[in-house]
């Protein structure tokens, strides 16, 4: 059957045209002008008209999603549309303004933080869009008014949105998001490299052992590209129907640009394993751990303090692992005396748009 209710009074959706400033020269030319998906409660434009101010949602797409991508139909389901209307019409949401911002890139998303090799996107969310919704629609203006949250990747850039834009937002909700690294990326790497290793350059392997030159070898070392990036990014934006390996590859290469990014070197960052032989290099394996927020809370537990609500959920079956990062990472805030919730559910990674009934009912209390 279809999850659509005729009996449920809708809400409206229109979208947001914004140009941007903060995107301009980007590093990987993506548009600077964006349509961003907004929904309003029904009966929003009276309720405007009498002077009426709604507190303001902003959902933060996962890895390979978009803004527009999240309000699309969906067969024998709800879309976040329908959702969004159920939970109005029960009551379990007020009257609020829900964005939905478009922050795709080539590189298949961002993580929602600032990167010399992607783009200023946590200047982007926080400030530039932020400021622009403020400014053209009847938003409360005031942390305590606003939610941030989203899953996956954009659970990890709702919780860097409270490190790093302090007294921003008032509420944030972590679903599934990316923590505990060594268990997410660090395993997985592997499997990239091997689908990296189709898009090696031969002309630089030696012919007399198959092992690549010194002067390779030295780049590679240092977690700079030999080519192989290059080629198989190239690949991918010219490539309509890739598969499960390559988009688990582009994945970490987004990463690998979002955490250890590098304007002096190919490409504008480095992977943090010898791309020849597998090894580790720890030294670019720690920068990416600075940002993994399992460590990244122990430095300002103070910050997150000031928030109304702090929520966290995630399926104990996560196939990425999240799970234990989570368990982590809840451990941690209680340790540090940060007030928050925790939950967890039968479920893995996919398929759990059915917990934003849970997360908003808190969030929006």
């Amino acid at each position: 059957m279809l999850i659509t209710r005729p009996d449920i009074l809708p809400g409206r959706v229109f979208f947001l045209e914004h140009h941007s400033q903060v995107l301009l020269n980007n590093p990987l030319n993506d548009p600077t002008v964006r349509q961003h998906p907004v929904w309003v409660p029904p009966g929003f434009e009276e309720k405007s008209k009498q002077g009426q101010r709604f507190p303001l949602v902003f959902e933060l797409a996962g890895f390979l999603g978009s803004g527009p991508g999240r309000i699309t139909w969906r067969a024998f389901d709800e879309n976040i549309i329908d959702r969004l209307n159920r939970l109005y019409h029960e009551q379990i949401i007020p009257d609020v303004i829900v964005v939905f911002p478009d922050a795709f890139t080539r590189l298949g998303g961002n993580q929602y933080i600032n990167s010399s090799a992607i783009g200023q996107y946590g200047d982007y969310i926080n400030q530039e869009l932020l400021f622009f919704v403020d400014q053209h629609l009847p938003t409360i203006n005031t942390p305590e008014k606003r939610i941030i949250y989203g899953k996956s990747s954009g659970g990890y850039g709702a919780i860097m949105a409270a490190l790093l834009y302090p007294g921003t937002w008032g509420n944030i909700g972590m679903l599934s998001g990316d923590c505990f690294f060594d268990a997410l990326y660090r395993n997985d790497w592997h499997n990239t490299l091997t689908t990296l290793s189709k898009f090696a350059p031969h002309s630089l392997v030696s012919e007399s052992n198959n092992e690549p030159t010194q002067e390779i070898t030295q780049l590679l070392s240092l977690g700079i590209d030999d080519g192989r990036v290059k080629s198989f990014l190239e690949y991918m934006w010219n490539n309509e129907r890739p598969n499960h390996h390559e988009s688990h590859a582009l994945m970490n290469i987004c990463m690998a640009a979002t955490y250890d990014p590098d304007p002096q070197v190919a490409n504008g960052f480095r992977i943090p394993f010898n791309a020849y032989s597998g090894e580790l290099l720890n030294q670019r394996w720690n920068n990416w751990l600075t940002w993994d927020p399992i460590h990244r809370v122990k430095l300002q537990p103070a910050v997150l303090n000031t928030l109304n609500t702090l929520y966290l959920d995630c399926g104990w079956n996560d196939q990425y692992h999240i799970h234990y990062g989570m368990r982590q990472l809840s451990r941690q805030l209680k340790d540090l005396g940060v007030n928050h919730s925790y939950h967890e559910f039968a479920g893995t990674h996919s398929g759990i748009d059915h917990r934003i009934d849970k997360a908003l009912a808190i969030l929006a209390k």
